[in-house]
């Protein structure tokens, strides 16, 4: 009689992407309800809407100023170590703002000054975040593997910010936010423990230059920057313009396809590509 023997995971999730999922999922579950915490710690404060609306465009404005340099520096040092090092400020930001609300009244300014701090660290995590998921995946399910890393972290989003609000509800925003500290320093021990032994060295920047990427193919400076390709229509990674499928923009993860407006998610072969170059 054949034994029928049930994988517990398939071959595409390794270890690498495993860790890279679980860690998505705490860091979003806790940082979406630290959202809602901060906005009622403004409030509760004596801050008025105004107020709620400035501690947000203190986070929003490093990310937007400081993303283009978080990618550099992605593409100059470990990946690896860019993102626990991102995920180390964002814990410590984090939980100075949980010790001020829970001592007492909070400033304006401080809270401002920390939502910053936590904006930043969020800028030059990304960008690393995109490299090390395109380098982590491998085989022809890699499409697949892309959409379940999307559904997890969605998810997360809709869930933290359900259980941030219940949590201010019961314990206090505060505790809340001490919790979005605990959920970036366990994010940080996870992908301290990211094997990139298998991981090929990235090529030289002349291998892979903007005029290397658009031609789709392999660069003459050096091999390995281009995936190779049989047709002349090999996609091309667009500028920031929004995805159908998420709505917004994310660096790393927009590709157009050889048909005007239609997008879709790096093949294997073009995924291996990016996470080299």
């Amino acid at each position: 009689m054949p034994i029928t023997v049930f994988r517990r995971r398939p071959d595409w999730a390794g270890r690498n992407y495993s860790l890279l999922t679980a860690a998505a999922v705490v860091t979003n579950l806790g940082s979406h309800g630290a959202l809602i915490a901060a906005a009622f710690a403004v409030l509760g404060a004596g801050g008025d809407g105004g107020d709620v609306g400035l501690v947000a465009a203190a986070r929003t404005l490093p990310l937007v100023l400081f993303l283009l340099i978080g990618g550099a520096v992605a593409d100059r040092l470990p990946r690896h170590r860019v993102m626990v090092a991102a995920n180390a400020l964002n814990c410590v930001s984090q939980a100075a703002f949980a010790a001020l609300v829970l001592a007492g009244e909070p400033q304006l300014w401080q809270m401002m000054l920390l939502s910053a701090l936590g904006g930043t660290g969020h800028a030059f995590f990304n960008p690393a975040a995109e490299g090390m998921l395109l380098s982590s995946v491998r085989g022809e399910q890699a499409g697949r593997a892309f959409a379940v890393f999307r559904m997890a972290m969605h998810g997360a989003t809709l869930g933290g910010a359900a259980l941030g609000g219940a949590m201010v509800a019961a314990m206090g925003p505060g505790w809340v936010l001490a919790v979005d500290a605990a959920a970036f320093a366990c994010a940080a021990a996870l992908r301290a423990f990211l094997d990139v032994k298998h991981i090929p060295p990235r090529a030289p920047a002349a291998a892979c230059s903007p005029t290397s990427r658009r031609a789709g193919g392999r660069s003459s400076a050096g091999p390995g920057c281009g995936p190779s390709s049989s047709s002349s229509r090999s996609p091309t990674r667009s500028s920031a313009r929004p995805t159908r499928s998420t709505g917004h923009w994310s660096p790393g993860t927009i590709w157009a396809a050889p048909r005007p407006g239609v997008w879709r998610w790096p093949s294997s072969a073009e995924a291996r590509w990016w996470a080299r170059c």
